[in-house]
């Protein structure tokens, strides 16, 4: 069923966006549940929240590219991997850790300046990495190494 009301909607508040993709979702209005998931993007999540839903809704990962660049920003915490285990268990947990991992040595192979603060050092992180591609390349890794390991 096409939607033809896309271009009426007022802006919506995040909870409403939700709302709506999750009714598209329940009764398979594909167009809808799609254009939700570009106007969702746009908002400003709590990064795990946003990761939460990918997990509820099977969303592809990359569409929280800015939630595990924030995420892997705060990875040196404890607070930070506990959280990562509260929210979507350790298969979340793994892909967290593995996407930081892998971006701390692809930055020290590249010779990015490393900061070094307190009893653990960092990245200074920017706002478009790791990239989209590595991303996906990062997560498909560690989803092979599940199917690998069950």
């Amino acid at each position: 069923m096409q939607w033809v009301f896309q271009d009426k909607l007022p802006d919506l508040t995040q909870d409403e966006w939700e709302a709506l993709f999750r009714f598209a979702n329940k009764w398979g209005f594909d167009n809808l549940e799609q254009h939700c998931l570009n106007e969702m993007k746009k908002l400003d999540w709590d990064p795990w929240k946003q990761l939460a839903f990918c997990l509820e809704f099977d969303v592809p990962y990359t569409w929280a590219h800015r939630a595990f660049v924030v995420l892997c920003q705060k990875w040196d915490s404890k607070s930070s991997m506990l959280q990562a285990v509260k929210v979507g268990g350790w298969p979340l947990f793994a892909i967290v850790a593995h996407i930081n991992q892998a971006h701390l040595r692809v930055n020290a192979l590249t010779g990015t300046r490393h900061v070094f603060g307190g009893p653990t050092h960092f990245v200074a992180w920017r706002s478009d990495h790791p990239t989209v591609e590595q991303l996906t390349i990062w997560i498909l890794q560690v989803e092979e190494a599940a199917r690998e390991a069950a």
